[in-house]
């Protein structure tokens, strides 16, 4: 089995999960310096800032435009709420994305 590939890092876990492994105790590193080294190591970046731009925290924005993504939150019949559900399975899509086109389309032809 070669180190570093998935068979090693499964078996290795599964090692570890059944107790059969014990950490030694002068590589435990408990500062934030071993984990920044971790992170610049994992992600070939040469400082903590460009380490961080590479990963977008939280969710992704909605929509093209940047800013806050509001929620609304709505009750409805079960009835819509499976057919909802229907054709987001159809389309592949969310059913939160159906929503959100559905309410675009209704405010776009109802607007004054």
């Amino acid at each position: 089995m070669t180190y570093g590939t998935n068979e090693y890092y499964e078996k290795y876990s599964r090692a570890i999960e059944a107790g059969e492994v014990e950490a030694d105790p002068s590589t435990i590193r408990r500062d934030n310096a071993g984990a920044l080294e971790l992170i610049l190591a994992a992600t070939g970046a040469s400082s903590e800032e460009e380490a961080l731009a590479m990963f977008a925290p939280g969710r992704p924005q909605v929509g093209k435009e940047r800013g806050e993504s509001p929620s609304i939150r709505a009750r409805v019949p079960q009835q819509l709420k499976d057919s909802i559900a229907l054709l987001a399975e159809r389309q592949g899509k969310k059913e939160s994305e159906i929503v959100r086109l559905a309410v675009a389309e209704y405010v776009k032809a109802h607007a004054a």
